[in-house]
């Protein structure tokens, strides 16, 4: 049915109020219906809308008492401080964040930049028929090289193989080819890294020792209580999968590690052993329980943080006064030592911010210099900065005092350094792209002349990075860090616009005229000391001249 002119003329007007974000309703605040709108932005609420179509007013019919509409439920304190917590614990959080800061329009996707090196192979998926023995894969010979790799460079900092025992099946299981063993899942995982850290195995060989590693641990059909070798090979797994592949496919796998090991009950201490008519706990020798269970712990910690997801925590919690045997040139006690203070960050435990700032001090004086042991340190130390920056204030004036922003910068450096190292003897720790990226994003919010400074060697480590492994993965890291960086540049370059034209147009031009430089030149003096001052924390005015600004031939030459 066609309308009338003057029925197109009364339907013209009939439009639909432009719709309010859901924090804006709820808040009862004015809303732009921008995508985020500019209140989310200012208050920094997650702006979200819910796009449901408009549904016809029905009166209520026989409504009862007993079914009260109630008010839609609110955040209490207690909520919010989790949120917070939550998202000061994730890399992803503070980088969306930072982004929508600086320019909500233009700001980088909610993701985690940077998480690790990548995959050697543009996929980790199956082609084909893969093998089903680790015999036709690969040759001994190359097992025991690949092997001598992990031993050297993974090892001394996830210290949980035996290497004697090790390579002992190493030897059984070629003297035996048809046989099969769940020990096997153990040397797929050990040469497959040995493989990623050496790059001197086709990517397509390391691809089918993971998937068949992968294939050995799903398919155990053993009933009874997982065996250590069964959770050495998934641990293995887990530190695979955090170097190449997404966050979401680790945290499962390291979730299930895990719950292995609460099945096996791997974290009892042998002399606590609870007295049970429930499944016996799995023995075996102390110290490599405690290593294995500890990176365990610390692998799902992080990757837990990082996604914002929750993590496996045991029933009874383990004993961590038991120090690890000492091994040569081995730090897995040092990177176990970070875990309690890993573990009080979980947004469900009580927040102790005098501990924060003493774990701070601790790590900034630290003097390791083993470069995935000082990752795994300013991995700690990003998280807790994170945490302070989520409860308000500038960084700089709130540690100004312990351990003091210059300490912290001068960590940053050492670890930035450390990152080019592991490059240069190729050891592409996840660590080694995730940290120098939250450094970048961490300089950029902390906004002083001392880290725009570090901002220059930042950017140069991401870059030198990327140039040696050449994944997309760092690519990408290294043009979201170049993005992050324009947007700061762009807003100041505004904010000194902004600044410029109120010099420029508001002094009337009269007094400008009227004023004589030998009755004012004691004010000036003072005056241009306090202007100095003022602009000493703003990086972007140290180039300009604020003595030449503020003359009158400057601002009134043109009137």
């Amino acid at each position: 049915m066609s309308l009338s002119s003057d029925d197109k003329g009364s339907r013209s007007f009939r439009k639909r109020a432009r719709k309010a974000c859901e924090p804006c309703r709820q808040r009862k605040r004015k809303c732009n219906g921008a995508q985020p709108c500019s209140s989310c932005v200012r208050f920094e609420y997650d702006c979200f809308y819910h796009s449901r179509a408009r549904e016809p007013v029905i009166e209520p019919v026989n409504v009862t008492p007993s079914q009260p509409a109630g008010p839609t439920p609110k955040l209490t304190a207690n909520d919010q401080s989790f949120v917070q917590s939550l998202e000061a614990n994730s890399g992803a959080a503070f980088v969306r964040r930072l982004g929508l800061a600086i320019d909500p329009a233009n700001a980088p996707r909610s993701h985690l930049f940077a998480w690790n090196v990548g995959p050697r192979s543009s996929s980790l998926a199956s082609r084909g028929s893969a093998p089903t023995r680790i015999v036709d894969i690969i040759s001994k010979t190359d097992i025991r090289f690949l092997a001598s790799v992990y031993f050297e460079k993974v090892d001394p900092c996830y210290g949980f193989i035996d290497r004697d025992s090790f390579f002992q099946h190493v030897g059984a299981r070629w003297s035996s080819p048809p046989a099969t063993d769940v020990y096997d899942a153990v040397i797929c995982g050990v040469a497959a890294l040995g493989s990623y850290f050496s790059r001197q195995t086709p990517p397509e060989v390391e691809t089918a020792l993971a998937q068949l590693g992968r294939s050995i641990l799903e398919n155990d059909s053993t009933s009874e209580v997982p065996s250590i070798d069964i959770i050495t090979g998934w641990v293995c797994r887990v530190v695979y999968l955090r170097m190449t592949a997404t966050p979401l496919t680790a945290w499962v796998a390291s979730c299930t590690a895990m719950h292995l090991i609460e099945a096996a009950g791997l974290y009892y201490e042998p002399t606590n052993l609870p007295k049970t008519v429930l499944s016996p706990a799995v023995m075996g020798d102390p110290d490599m329980r405690r290593r294995l269970v500890g990176v365990a712990e610390h692998l799902n910690t992080w990757i837990s943080f990082d996604l914002g997801l929750p993590r496996v925590s045991f029933q009874q919690q383990r004993s961590t006064t038991i120090p690890l045997s000492p091994r040569p040139g081995d730090y897995t006690d040092k990177l176990l030592s970070l875990l309690p203070v890993s573990a009080s960050l979980d947004p469900s435990e009580p927040q102790d911010d005098s501990n924060l700032y003493s774990t701070l001090t601790q790590i900034v004086q630290s003097q390791d210099h083993q470069p995935p042991l000082i990752m795994a340190q300013c991995n700690l130390l990003l998280c807790i900065l994170r945490r302070i920056h989520s409860q308000g204030g500038h960084l700089p004036s709130i540690i100004m005092d312990e351990p003091g922003i210059d300490a912290v910068l001068e960590f940053m450096k050492k670890t930035l350094r450390a990152a080019r190292r592991m490059a240069d003897t190729i050891n592409p720790w996840h660590n080694m792209a995730n940290v120098p990226f939250q450094v970048t994003c961490t300089l950029i919010v902390i906004d002083s002349r001392a880290s725009l400074r570090l901002l220059k060697e930042a950017m140069q480590t991401l870059h030198h990075l990327t140039s040696t492994f050449d994944t997309p993965v760092l690519k990408e890291a290294c043009s979201t860090a170049h993005l992050l960086l324009w947007l700061h540049y762009k807003r100041r370059s505004e904010d000194v616009d902004i600044v410029g034209d109120i010099l420029a147009s508001d002094i009337p031009k009269p007094l400008a005229m009227d004023m004589g430089n030998e009755n004012l030149a004691p004010s000036n003096e003072v005056e241009l000391a306090w202007v100095d001052s003022l602009t000493a924390d703003m990086p972007s005015l140290h180039d300009i001249d604020i003595d030449q600004l503020l003359s009158g031939d400057v601002l009134f030459n043109s009137a």
